[in-house]
């Protein structure tokens, strides 16, 4: 698959551009493969905007942790990211770290969180069904995070 066709996969529901390949695969009796891992949302996401508020419910959603010496230079550990240093980034509002596998921008889902749970349950159950109702063939691969402690 094309860097181009990936990218627009990544985008779903964004656009019709998945619809355009899932259409030619489709005629081409080619099999679609996606792989979702919903480990994290952006940080522009409705739900890590209220967390920046305040919103407990939705902080909750979310890995945060105090840092290693209770302030803002120290992360709560010395876990890298894929794509930076740090794993974890600072907000000054929430006096708090927030973990990131990935990029800064890419907060991580708290996944001990019931709700976090029933949230992506829901919202990959109604993916599921909206593609796979149109699908000759396709498959969904899910990548739920592994924690092996909570000890961040």
């Amino acid at each position: 698959m094309s860097l181009a066709m990936r990218l627009c996969a990544l985008l779903l529901f964004a656009n019709s551009c998945f619809a355009e390949i899932h259409n030619k695969a489709w005629w081409n009796n080619t099999v679609v493969v996606l792989d979702l891992v919903p480990n994290h949302t952006s940080d522009k996401h409705v739900w890590f905007q209220k967390a920046l508020q305040g919103n407990k419910k939705y902080k909750n959603y979310y890995v945060w942790a105090d840092g290693k010496n209770k302030d803002a230079q120290t992360p709560p550990n010395n876990w890298i990211s894929v794509f930076s240093d740090s794993a974890w980034t600072y907000v000054e509002s929430q006096k708090q770290w927030y973990l990131h596998q990935f990029d800064y921008r890419q907060p991580e889902l708290n996944f001990y969180n019931p709700d976090v749970q029933e949230e992506m349950k829901v919202s990959h159950r109604k993916a599921f069904i909206k593609i796979s109702n149109s699908s000759k063939y396709l498959f969904l691969v899910f990548q739920l995070p592994k924690f092996t402690s909570a000890s961040y």
